[in-house]
């Protein structure tokens, strides 16, 4: 293995803002990373016919591409005295685990503990850096940072008068859907935080007259569904697995629960995509946060991911924020939120529906109480064409 090192393209990361530094990261502390590996030239590869791939044929094909990236890994895992906890050649992913001191050694940064409103994130600066033979072959290290990355989209009202709104199966009704059927689908939903209770659902769905549909929780990356777990995202869980199942009656629901980190992030969407279990035809994400919040590795580690998604046939749908075009910076430029502005993922934004005798009126772009559609101009993807 080459003793020269190179720096990871993308994994530079400035110093955390409004936050303090507390000191290092305790040299024995355990941690796991995510390593994506890059993609070989004209992978995903276009189905033969025109149709899309079945996740076993994208296997296939990756256990073949991948081989030498996986020895390449596997070998510098070990010299760098990291453990190889799993590897999946079709999710292109490695995941290594070793102390602070380890990792720090391997990937050539230092990791600190930052303080932001009384909770402790480890963080870092700089880019990571590993042997040139290994560098080259490596998409994005994830899992050095514990940062929220993202923030639920769901704001209630503010005001003591709500508007009256629509039951989700109105909605559905609204727009010809009412007789619709989605049995033998399953639709993946995104969460990382909070979780769903049983009585939530039954007074959900009974008020809805439909069925609770079959819901499974999976876990990644040691989260699970728990309901009440302070981050304030209960509401956002409910709202997603109460729509889609009201909207889609007869799917399957498939919840993935990930922390909410860039490693969780894109761990829960490669792990949903690929999922041959549960096999989601499509894919909710109610999560993002700004573009100028995350490092190019993650943009590009979540970007594959939803390559292979397109390739798989797979609908990603990502929520295009609730902050207006600002998207919450105060720069005064307008911006987007990512994963909505990926040009694999349909951005979907709120509106203002109105609605009588059972027919559509108005619809207009959601804007009240200081919260809006989210909606601007892309940092890091080229307008589209049309």
């Amino acid at each position: 293995m080459s003793t020269t090192r190179q720096p990871i393209i993308g994994s530079e990361r400035l110093a955390p803002r409004n936050m303090t530094r507390t000191g290092p990261t305790a040299v024995d502390e355990a941690i796991a990373v995510s390593v994506y590996l890059r993609p070989e030239v004209g992978d995903p590869p276009a189905a033969a016919d025109g149709t899309f791939h079945t996740r076993a044929t994208l296997r296939q094909t990756r256990e073949a591409t991948q081989a030498s990236n996986l020895v390449a890994v596997r070998a510098f895992a070990e010299q760098a005295g990291l453990e190889v906890v799993a590897e999946d050649a079709a999710r292109r992913l490695v995941k290594l685990r070793g102390t602070a001191a380890v990792i720090e050694a391997a990937f050539g940064t230092k990791l600190h503990l930052y303080e932001h409103e009384g909770v402790t994130y480890r963080e870092r600066e700089g880019a990571l850096s590993a042997p040139a033979d290994v560098a080259d072959r490596v998409l994005a290290v994830l899992g050095l940072d514990t940062t929220p990355v993202a923030t639920p989209k769901f704001v209630p009202h503010r005001g003591a008068n709500p508007p009256s709104g629509f039951l989700p199966t109105e909605v559905a009704a609204l727009y010809g859907l009412g007789d619709w059927q989605a049995a033998g689908q399953c639709i993946g939903i995104i969460e990382l935080g909070g979780g769903y209770t049983d009585a939530d659902n039954t007074a959900a769905f009974g008020a809805m007259g439909r069925s609770i549909p079959s819901i499974v929780s999976i876990g990644v990356d040691g989260a699970s569904n728990t309901p009440g777990d302070g981050s304030g995202a209960d509401g956002e869980v409910a709202l997603d697995i109460q729509v889609a199942g009201g909207v889609a009656p007869g799917a399957r629901l498939a919840v993935y629960f990930a922390p909410n980190t860039s490693q969780g992030f894109a761990d829960a969407i490669s792990q949903a995509v690929h999922d041959t279990e549960n096999k989601p035809s499509v894919l909710s994400i109610s999560w993002g946060g700004p573009e100028s919040g995350w490092t190019g590795q993650a943009i590009a580690a979540m970007s594959a991911v939803f390559a292979d998604a397109a390739a798989l046939g797979v609908t990603v749908t990502a929520a295009s924020g609730d902050a207006l075009a600002t998207d919450g910076q105060s720069d005064g430029q307008a911006h987007v939120d990512y994963p909505a502005s990926d040009p694999l993922v349909l951005g979907c934004g709120g509106t203002r529906l109105s609605a009588t005798g059972g027919r559509r009126g108005d619809e207009v772009v959601w804007n009240s109480n200081g919260g809006g559609t989210g909606g601007g101009v892309s940092a890091l993807f080229a307008k589209p064409d049309c």
